[in-house]
């Protein structure tokens, strides 16, 4: 992430990364939870690693927000 948040930081953007460490917060991470700590979500890209269906849930919250696709890139990875 710090090498994403560096080339971000180059182009003349910024990086806010928002951890959500499910065994320790209420609920489930939402686009709700997002605004409330960034504020408008249109024009912006959304980095998002976690577990499948938490994935495709806030896949499917972004995109019911008008989020393009080609906005949402994600890192996927299952539990062992």
């Amino acid at each position: 992430w710090a090498a994403l948040g560096a080339t971000v930081a180059e182009q003349g953007g910024s990086l806010r990364v928002i951890p959500y460490i499910g065994d320790q917060m209420p609920g489930h991470l939402s686009t709700e939870y997002i605004e409330q700590l960034s504020g408008n979500l249109k024009d912006r890209d959304f980095f998002i690693c976690g577990p499948p269906a938490m994935m495709q849930e806030l896949r499917k919250q972004l995109k019911d927000k008008g989020i393009a696709g080609t906005s949402i890139h994600t890192e996927e990875f299952g539990m062992a």
